[in-house]
């Protein structure tokens, strides 16, 4: 004895049979929208990040990556002189220090420090700005 499972079809005439097969042929419908609007955003976010990348070249392009390391090590050293100053100076002598405004400007600009950087880039980096013709 061998049993046949068939894709159930509504009966002859039967309305809420007729109901069933055309609400499962709305959702199918409304499923097949949804991806395709699915598929749509992402061609878009993919799109966008494309442009990005390329936004991220270019800006690499424009400025070279020892600039990095010379942001770095101008910020460690702008947090040692900033806590040196802090320890050792009085009130009055604190007023006329210049200040990163703000704790988490001071608190990222510390974190920006204690990021590696290559020493021996610094030069080059020195260079680049002083040939760039926009220093006065």
């Amino acid at each position: 004895m061998s049993i046949v499972v068939k894709e159930w079809q509504p009966a002859e005439g039967c309305k809420s049979c007729m109901n069933a097969q055309r609400i499962m042929h709305d959702q199918t419908r409304i499923s097949s929208a949804g991806s395709a609007l699915a598929i749509k955003k992402i061609r878009a976010q993919e799109d966008r990040i494309k442009e990005l990348e390329q936004q991220l070249k270019e800006a690499q392009d424009a400025i070279p990556v020892e600039m990095l390391d010379l942001v770095r090590f101008l910020a460690e050293t702008w947090d040692a002189v900033d806590q040196f100053v802090y320890q050792h100076c009085d009130g009055e002598a604190l007023m006329k220090y210049p200040v990163v405004q703000g704790t988490r400007n001071q608190m990222d600009l510390r974190a920006i420090g204690k990021q590696p950087y290559e020493a021996k880039r610094l030069k080059r980096a020195a260079e680049w700005l002083l040939n760039t013709g926009e220093h006065q």
